[in-house]
């Protein structure tokens, strides 16, 4: 998780290239996933470090669009079910994360509200939920499961490389163990061949 602007937060999926980004600009507050990204701080703030610590080895459950405002992340983290939420309708855009028991338990912009409910209703003939949007939200649900499928791949690939390494260093020290053997059993036969020969001399 990184903080590239005071609005925004980019976050890392495991085996996916591209980062997701939550932006809580108050123009045009949205969630994309992003092939390029801004520069990101060297030392990460306080609401960072705590997504961070939340949300570090999480998986995404599900994402939907409540009430037509609110794009919430269902993250499945250490036993726990959390929120990731970012308000992109109302006056006050924020980025927020709670607790399955609803505590709040960071949100990015502290001069606004994590959430907005009593927001002014969207304008008469405007309607927010169209097919273009159940098409964005099916085609990112598709997305996280392909990631989390590679990710269950890529950690299994990581797994068998562990083993291969050790396997080719157990077999290492058994060469090597063998070489020795063998060396000192050459040295032996060689002690036997003079011992033969100096009785025979004598």
């Amino acid at each position: 998780v990184w903080r590239p602007s005071s609005n925004v937060v980019s976050i890392k999926l495991q085996g996916e290239p591209r980062r997701l980004i939550f932006d809580a600009s108050a123009g045009y507050p949205h969630v994309r996933l992003a092939s390029s990204w801004p520069e990101n701080p060297h030392n990460p703030d306080r609401e960072v470090l705590i997504l961070r610590r939340f949300l570090t080895n999480g998986r995404i459950s599900n994402v939907s669009l409540r009430e037509d405002r609110v794009m919430a992340f269902v993250i499945e983290s250490r036993g726990e079910t959390l929120d990731l939420t970012l308000q992109m309708a109302g006056r006050f855009p924020n980025i927020t994360l709670t607790s399955e028991t609803g505590e709040e338990l960071v949100r990015l912009v502290h001069s606004r509200p994590g959430l907005d409910p009593d927001s002014p209703p969207l304008k008469a003939g405007i309607e927010s939920w169209t097919e273009d949007t159940a098409d964005i939200l099916n085609a990112l649900e598709l997305l996280i499961e392909e990631v989390i499928e590679r990710s269950t791949i890529s950690q299994k690939l990581t797994y068998l490389a562990r083993e291969a390494r050790a396997l080719g260093k157990r077999s290492r020290r058994a060469c090597e163990a063998l070489t020795k053997e063998l060396q000192k059993a050459r040295r032996a036969e060689e002690h036997r061949s003079h011992g033969e020969l100096l009785k025979s001399v004598l």
